[in-house]
């Protein structure tokens, strides 16, 4: 199973100057956990997540701008990787979400949840994609120690 199997297209975005505020509503209005940060021509420069947002909006003075609180650079895979892939960099950094980028344009993110709406039934029975053991992947994700 690949990446754009579970994957999210064209999810909401916001911009390095985007202020704090603005996309702290669009968070609570997507009802996400994260927001990729993207150029004005769609390339990944950063994510920021429901935390940074609540450290910016109590901090003293209150950050101004998205990129002042992103997390920069974060790990990114691709449409067509294996979705092991994005198991492990969600356990990577305990990042909430994945970017998915082709030819260097944000086309999507995964996140944990995704895996489970794929993988585990309204029953609560699994299927389970080829080789790949979705109860042993997220489990290592789940449990795994932070890194960064």
């Amino acid at each position: 199973m690949l990446v754009r199997d579970v994957m999210r297209p064209h999810p909401g975005t916001a911009r390095p100057h985007h202020p704090v505020r603005a996309v702290a509503a669009l968070v609570l209005d997507q009802q996400v956990v994260a927001v990729p940060v993207v150029t004005a021509e769609g390339e990944l420069c950063g994510i920021v997540d429901e935390t940074r947002l609540v450290r910016a909006l109590t901090a003293d003075p209150e950050p101004a701008v998205v990129c002042e609180v992103m997390v920069p650079a974060p790990r990114r895979v691709a449409p067509d990787d294996d979705l092991e892939t994005v198991v492990e960099a969600l356990a990577d950094r305990a990042a909430p979400l994945v970017p998915v980028v082709e030819n260097g344009r944000l086309v999507g993110v995964v996140t944990a949840r995704d895996l489970l709406r794929r993988f585990v039934r309204v029953d609560g029975t699994a299927e389970v994609p080829g080789r790949l053991s979705v109860y042993d992947a997220v489990t290592r994700a789940l449990t795994a120690t932070p890194t960064g």
